[in-house]
């Protein structure tokens, strides 16, 4: 699998083997796909940020990338009505603050579904380092 997406958690992933491409925000989240041509699995993105929000920037990465899978992080009460469960099959929040166990956990869960609407995904068996953004 590819990189995965990070605006902030990016240490924890690192140091747990996931290759991180880093943005400052949304709007720099938005850029990545163009500059790097690999497999990305995964965007890990807060909802809430400053020029773009986590709905928009995912909504705008799957226009191009349909096989990056979502991850949404927030620190406000009006998404903890989304899935908070690792293994639901709704929208994935993690809500803040969580552990660096929580946030692997949901990774792991997040990167393992299967994909939707038809988008691309190497073998399980692949040994192809996930990248996040």
């Amino acid at each position: 699998m590819g990189p995965v997406f990070a605006i902030w958690p990016a240490s924890f992933c690192v140091g747990s083997g996931y290759t991180v491409l880093n943005a400052n925000d949304g709007t720099e989240a938005c850029e990545i796909p163009a500059r790097f041509r690999g497999q990305i699995a995964m965007l890990s993105t807060d909802m809430v940020m400053p020029r773009m929000g986590g709905r928009d920037l995912a909504n705008g990465l799957h226009l191009t990338r349909p096989e990056i899978k979502t991850l949404f992080m927030s620190g406000y009460s009006e998404y903890s009505g989304a899935s908070q469960e690792p293994n639901s099959s709704q929208i994935a929040v993690l809500q803040k603050p969580f552990s660096k166990r929580a946030l692997l956990e949901h990774v792991r869960v997040v990167l393992d579904q299967k994909p939707l609407n038809g988008a691309h995904q190497t073998d399980a068996g692949a040994s192809v380092p996930e990248r996040l953004i």
